[in-house]
């Protein structure tokens, strides 16, 4: 197929996306790369959600899947001793997380130990963090 085949029919994909009954869709394919590119960016989620190698390096094959935290607080302060899963969202409530990542606390008011930091994402970013999460089920 030539260059221009490919680039007209990604324009009638993209146009069959955003017609009536399919801006679900499309709306559900920016939230889903917003979330992706915050949890892996942004808020770097990864670094003490994901399991490490011998060498200390992210285990890219079991991302998000919880693990020991890496480092010792340099505080001297406890911190929690381990990560829990995100990936598919294993026993959170979507409502419970929304509400973490938008006030730093969970629904019953007790913040999340150290060295989680205490988030204030907008709802909308918040919510396709959650909706990234869930994909990765």
């Amino acid at each position: 197929m030539s260059k221009i085949g490919i680039a007209v029919a990604g324009f009638l994909l993209a146009s069959l996306m955003l017609l009536p009954g399919n801006a679900d869709a499309a709306q559900e394919g920016t939230e889903l790369e917003q979330g992706r590119y915050l949890v892996h960016q942004v808020a770097r989620c990864i670094e003490c959600h994901s399991p490490r190698n011998a060498r200390g390096e992210i285990d890219r094959s079991r991302l998000l899947m919880g693990a020991p935290i890496p480092f010792e607080s340099p505080f001297g302060t406890p911190w929690a001793f381990q990560a829990p899963a995100l990936a598919g969202l294993p026993g959170w409530d979507s409502k419970e997380v929304v509400h973490i990542l938008t006030t730093g606390r969970r629904l019953s008011g007790h913040q999340p130990r150290a060295p989680m930091p205490q988030y204030r994402l907008r709802s909308a970013d918040a919510e396709a963090v959650v909706t990234y999460l869930a994909s990765l089920r």
